[in-house]
């Protein structure tokens, strides 16, 4: 009787506990609620009063249903505007103390983002025009434009010239954040005057050093999740990461530069003291000239310095190795030289050459080629006039034509040379067709920065795809979670590549091809044809297990083209060598549209937190529906009778064994997880799961969030048509205690489970 007062009694407190956490709306997407406490801690309170030999709740649910539970079956599928990439921007005031713009690339920026407890490196794209320092864009249309994430944030502003800085701010989601920065010094050009005593100018000196007293800022403590939440099963090994490091070391001695009749101008940040050292030596009578100072007053526009320079100082000096540059580094205070932009029309040729420029129709990104006299080049694009122009030789015999890299390549047309000038318009545009990627799913298009179509002709012989599915690849060690696929493997099996397009979000993914020409004549009758596709993301940080990875991004503006690098682990979903099934020949599939990318076994989901904001670290694990009460029930021993995971000290010998067993061998599998864990699995199938995945969960289907909570996957094998469960870990660092349990049915090609809310970190 008192223990059912006192089971009434916790139910009471638990219920009013939670009736009391408030909700915030989230975009206007419907609540998001605060909860998460009231599924996961009456399940932690459970555990521990068992491992206590406390009384602890009667039969408690196998999975306490909360505000982090759904059914995907029963309720739609969220596609609103959480989805999207956030659009924040930081639009910074950033001057010198002096009040002045900053000199571009005199400085750097770094980013943080904060996480609760911890911080996370924000790449994003700066802009600095003005003094105004832009931070974030708005998410589209390419991967070097995205915005700002909803939350706290601090900036570190370094500068050896201007000093370094720290600014925190905060963030609302597609908000803009206002913020004014000044640096502790300013730059400053100051003059020394070197004379002999005679008052001659001195004509060299040794090149000086400027050392600030201060200018990196003091450390911090950034703290970033220490370890995965979960565990791979016991059979695989994890994958070694190599890691690579160079160094080198570049010194110089008896190094001397001219100075300006005596004159020598030094750059220092004025404000804080610095300290100014000019090497010199027996010939200026002297080791070295030295002033150290915040270099503010008006003394320092010229500073007048004798030196004792050796009799024989002119034929000494010849000795030292000289500076390039102006004089006394004359270009300090001498405004740069004024650039006259070159125009191919008026800007006269080289004595011998005749320039040939050929105009192409607006918005043809075709390159022209060149041969003369058995040598091809290129033409140089002229982005102020929009034309394409090269030089050769006069009177010789040259040939020009058009290629778009892809398709389409012309026939050689002749290009005049008897004239220094000669201008011609290219051929008519060839027939176009549109490769583009609206059979992305609307996760896929919010998350896919770049998407690769890669199209190859196979032969006769049999086909057959050279690479191993990209969870294959995961499961072997061969790769790392989110390691770009080897690109030594480009063409498929018994073929060659055709071409590989790009889309890009600038085109609204999409790009158009144009057919005909001489490379495609010889292709339009191929027996078959193979597909190809990617989908590349943003740079990737927070993947498990964390690693440093080196990311670049490149791009050219010629006529609004942009090109971008993948960065190592962006490259996420791939589709392999496909048969294209449809018939006919390659310039009628294409022009008919018929050939388009696609991408299949994918699993796509957004993860986000109370406000809005895409959340890193999340890590999820997927199994069959049917297999959850399993599951559940080894969490249920793991949890009351203290059952810990299974971690063989020989993976490779242990998964041997296991490959050696059936399922049904009781023994067998009771001897291959021990006594004891046998003891607290009492059925067959619960003693199965629990030696194949070590723990409660599969450890083989995991998936993880990039740095905007974006969760893509092929890794995990997914049957159209059959239900699963999800499970997500986000604030949750237990791996006993997930965040959310998700149940789905998977679809064909793509499961777009679209947007996941879970707790924020705190």
């Amino acid at each position: 009787m008192m223990r059912a007062i006192v089971l009434c009694v916790v139910t009471l407190l638990l219920a009013a506990y939670a009736s009391t956490i408030p909700t915030s709306p989230a975009d206007g997407n419907g609540p998001v609620s605060n909860r998460a406490a009231s599924v996961i801690e009456p399940m932690r309170d459970t555990a521990k009063a068992a491992m206590s030999g406390k009384p602890a709740m009667q039969d408690p649910a196998m999975w306490p249903s909360g505000e982090f539970d759904m059914d995907l079956r029963q309720s739609p599928v969220d596609h609103w505007t959480l989805l999207r990439r956030a659009t924040g921007t930081a639009v910074v005031d950033l001057k010198d103390a002096a009040g002045e713009s900053l000199q571009p690339y005199r400085f750097s920026t770094s980013l943080f983002r904060r996480l609760g407890q911890w911080w996370v490196p924000y790449q994003v794209c700066s802009q600095y025009k003005n003094g105004i320092l832009t931070l974030g864009g708005d998410g589209e249309p390419a991967p070097w434009s995205m915005g700002l994430e909803p939350g706290e944030y601090e900036l570190e502003v370094n500068s050896y010239l201007y000093g370094s800085v720290r600014c925190h701010f905060e963030i609302q989601r597609d908000g803009v954040a206002r913020l004014a920065i000044r640096t502790p010094r300013f730059r400053r050009v100051i003059c020394f005057r070197f004379v002999d005593e005679q008052g001659n100018p001195v004509s060299h000196v040794g090149f000086p050093s400027v050392v600030p007293s201060q200018w990196s800022l003091p450390d911090v403590a950034r703290p970033q999740p220490d370890k995965p939440v979960l565990q791979r099963p016991p059979s695989e090994a994890p994958a070694e990461r190599r890691r690579y490091c160079s160094s080198s070391i570049s010194c110089g001695f008896g190094v001397r530069q001219d100075t300006d009749s005596g004159a020598c101008y030094v750059e220092v940040g004025a404000g804080q003291p610095s300290r100014i050292t000019f090497g010199l030596g027996t010939l200026w009578g002297q080791d070295k000239y030295e002033v150290e100072s915040d270099f503010v007053g008006p003394q320092y526009d010229e500073t007048k310095v004798t030196l004792r320079i050796a009799p024989d100082f002119d034929q000494a000096i010849l000795r030292y190795s000289k500076t390039s540059g102006k004089a006394g580094n004359r270009a300090l205070v001498q405004p740069p030289d004024r650039e006259v932009p070159f125009n191919p029309y008026t800007a006269p040729a080289k004595k011998g050459w005749s320039r040939v420029i050929v105009r192409v129709p607006a918005g043809w990104p075709a390159r022209v080629e060149s041969l003369c006299e058995g040598s091809r080049g290129y033409f140089s694009f002229s982005e102020a006039h929009e034309v394409w122009w090269t030089e050769l030789r006069r009177g010789v015999p040259a040939s020009y034509r058009l290629t778009d890299g892809c398709f389409y390549v012309s026939e050689w047309l002749p290009a005049p040379t008897d004239e220094a000038v000669s201008v011609i318009d290219a051929p008519p545009e060839p027939l176009t067709v549109s490769i583009h990627g609206d059979w992305l799913s609307p996760t896929l298009r919010a998350f896919g920065a770049l998407v690769d179509f890669d199209i190859g002709v196979v032969g006769g012989a049999p086909f057959a795809d050279p690479t191993p599915p990209h969870r294959q690849l995961l499961r072997d060690g061969l790769i790392d979670r989110g390691e770009e696929r080897s690109s030594d493997l480009e063409a498929p099996a018994n073929g060659h590549l055709i071409a590989s397009i790009q889309l890009h979000k600038v085109d609204g993914l999409a790009r158009v091809v144009r057919l005909g020409g001489r490379k495609l004549d010889d292709l339009s009758n191929a027996e078959k044809l193979a597909t190809r596709t990617r989908v590349a993301g943003l740079p990737r940080n927070a993947l498990w297990p964390v690693g440093d990875l080196e990311h670049q991004h490149s791009h050219s503006n010629s006529r609004g083209r942009h090109i971008g690098v993948p960065a190592m682990g962006s490259i996420v979903a791939d589709s392999g060598w496909q048969l294209d099934q449809v018939g006919g020949s390659l310039l009628h599939q294409l022009a008919s549209g018929t050939i388009q990318p696609a991408v299949t076994n994918l699993l796509c989901l957004k993860a986000v937190g109370q406000v809005g904001e895409g959340l890193p670290y999340v890590s999820g694990t997927v199994h069959e529906l049917d297999q959850d009460d399993t599951a559940l029930r080894v969490r249920r021993a793991m949890l009351d009778q203290g059952l810990q995971p299974l971690k063989p000290d020989d993976p490779a010998a242990y998964k041997a064994e296991l490959d050696a067993m059936a399922p049904t061998d009781t023994a067998s599998v009771a001897a291959l997880i021990g006594p004891e864990a046998a003891s607290k699995l009492s059925q067959a199938d619960h003693q199965y799961w629990f030696a194949r995945n070590g723990t409660w969960y599969d450890g083989r289907n995991q998936i993880h969030s990039d740095d905007h909570g974006y969760m893509i996957s092929q890794a995990v094998t997914l049957v159209p048509g059959k239900v699963y469960v999800l499970y997500l870990w986000s604030r949750s660092r237990d791996a006993s205690y997930p965040d959310a349990r998700i149940v789905f049915e998977a679809g064909p090609g793509v499961t777009d489970l679209g947007v996941i809310r879970l707790p924020s970190y705190r």
